[in-house]
């Protein structure tokens, strides 16, 4: 267990440049089991911890696609940006959760051998506004 928990820590950030198209572009490419549709927004960078920002980004996308998977549903991920804030939104079309609150506990999980890690460090990630919407 303590393993896990040492896992579970996000190191200290490393800001730099992040072009946010690259960014979410490469994580949907490494996706091989279900097709995910790219719904691109504009074109911009942020400063942030590329390497935090693209486990983050995988951890959701690869949780969607889980979801996606059980029926035979399709995920999307898309970006938008205002004047002070930017959103990244994965969408899914799996069969919803039924209990939200446990969504970023560390450890819970529903899926059979699940560590329950990945949506745990995705709801520890300061400044990206991720929506989970069905």
């Amino acid at each position: 267990m303590e393993a896990y928990a040492r896992l579970a820590r996000l190191p200290k950030p490393t800001p730099r440049t992040v072009d946010i198209g690259t960014w979410i572009r490469r994580v949907v490419e490494l996706e091989s089991r279900l097709e995910v549709e790219l719904r691109p927004g504009p074109e911009f960078t942020i400063q942030g911890d590329g390497d935090q920002l693209e486990q983050l980004l995988i951890n959701l996308v690869f949780a969607m696609r889980d979801a996606a998977l059980e029926t035979g549903g399709r995920v999307s991920v898309g970006w938008a940006k205002n004047a002070d804030h930017m959103e990244v939104w994965v969408d899914d079309e799996g069969p919803g959760l039924s209990d939200t609150a446990n969504l970023f506990v560390p450890f819970f999980t529903t899926k059979p051998g699940g560590s329950g890690i990945g949506l745990s460090y995705a709801g520890r990630s300061p400044r990206l506004t991720a929506v989970l919407s069905r």
